[in-house]
């Protein structure tokens, strides 16, 4: 995958894009139009989303994140903190500026963000902004969307689109906006509610998520973040956990949820004796048995005992195959 490619689509996505489409697109060598200004990008974004849509992900990469879609509570609550929002002097403000209070249509969003960034072209980026009078909490989750795009979700084309901004305009009133709103409100998302914004449809809000990091080098550090709502029946994170697990197979397949002392150490092991391959297991076997009396092997065929346990313990604990 190209470097320059995928940093840059994963700007403006606000996500990992998928490497086997972004290996495609610098094929044919659109990475090209990095850098030929608004337009050009924006064509490049668009080819990608629809290659993306087009063709489903390997299996083998899985969802890089797991949704369990809200209930009725959740909906309730999301339209009564759109209500309160509504309220807003700035959302009120910006509706009537930019709306001339008239809400728009899912299907008239992405024509209306278009159409204003279009005029952005070759101009400076924004900084994210805050709501006036929220005060931002310490600690609180890093946003995975840059500062320097608007990011709104498309509910004709059910994906999340991005636009360039300047340092003012429409669309950056409309990523300030969003942004504060959502450091608020910490169960809404981003371009969600800068859709909410221009059509009123309250974002939705799940009872849990599941953000995917893996690691196909060292597949043992693969780590699923998760987010839950509490009130949630006990039985739902199990389901997450089972999810983030099926959805990495077969990486989760080669870790056990348990592993003794023993073969823990014995792991260990399998990384000194990739350390020094030239060390042969009897010597390797003398050295263990002495630090390990109590987990010596001593039949007469500890030496291949002693080496097919190390290599499996190191298995089971990287997630790697041993080579």
């Amino acid at each position: 995958m190209s470097k320059d490619l995928g940093a840059f689509l994963e700007d403006l996505l606000g996500r990992e894009p998928r490497d086997d489409v972004t290996d495609y697109l610098s094929k044919r060598g659109l990475d090209g139009r990095i850098g030929k200004g608004a337009e050009a990008e924006d064509e490049l974004v668009e080819e990608y989303l629809a290659l993306e849509s087009q063709f489903p992900a390997p299996v083998a990469a899985g969802p890089r994140v797991i949704v369990i879609p809200g209930d009725e509570r959740c909906a309730a609550l999301s339209r009564i903190i759109a209500m309160d929002a509504s309220r807003r002097a700035e959302v009120t403000d910006f509706r009537q500026k930019h709306l001339k209070g008239r809400l728009l249509g899912a299907d008239e969003v992405a024509g209306w963000v278009k159409a204003r960034g279009s005029a952005a072209a070759g101009g400076k980026t924004t900084v994210e902004g805050s709501v006036a009078g929220v005060a931002q909490e310490p600690g609180a989750p890093k946003s995975r969307y840059a500062a320097g795009r608007l990011y709104y979700f498309d509910k004709q084309a059910q994906l999340v689109r991005s636009a360039g901004l300047r340092d003012s305009g429409p669309l950056s009133e409309l990523k300030s906006i969003s942004v504060g709103l959502c450091d608020a409100h910490n169960v809404w998302d981003e371009p969600h509610v800068a859709t909410w914004l221009l059509t009123g449809a309250p974002p939705p809000i799940p009872l849990a998520l599941a953000e995917i990091y893996r690691n196909d080098l060292w597949p043992a550090e693969t780590r699923a973040v998760i987010v839950i709502d509490p009130m949630t029946p006990p039985g739902l994170p199990v389901r997450v956990i089972s999810e983030a697990r099926e959805a990495l197979s077969p990486v989760v397949s080669q870790r056990q949820p348990t592993i003794s002392r023993k073969h823990a150490e014995l792991a260990v092991w399998g990384e000194i004796r990739r350390g020094e391959p030239r060390k042969p297991w009897a010597a390797l076997l003398s050295e263990w048995n002495s630090e390990y009396p109590d987990w010596a092997y001593e039949d007469r065929t500890a030496e291949v005992h002693f080496s097919r346990d190390v290599r499996s313990a190191w298995v089971r604990v990287t997630g790697r195959a041993w080579e």
